[in-house]
């Protein structure tokens, strides 16, 4: 199993997933003695073909979070 595959059920899958090989991860941002995280997710754009970072910050990095992250990102 690679480092993020678990972050992969947090959505259903299709066959568009699987051409663009979309990928998701996260970054711990410690400012001010204050973390934050960032889900940053990969995707091809499909009008282009070049790799383009989308991503959202949360406060914590909890099931929660990685999920309500994901829905953001899909929009």
């Amino acid at each position: 199993m690679k480092k993020y595959d678990h972050l992969k059920n947090y959505r259903e899958k299709s066959d568009e997933d699987d051409k663009e090989g979309w990928q998701m991860w996260v970054r711990e941002i410690t400012k001010n003695n204050s973390t934050a995280y960032r889900y940053l997710e990969r995707y091809t754009d499909p009008l282009t073909g070049k790799y383009k970072t989308v991503s959202v910050t949360r406060n914590k990095n909890n099931v929660r979070s990685q999920k309500d992250a994901q829905l953001e990102l899909n929009k």
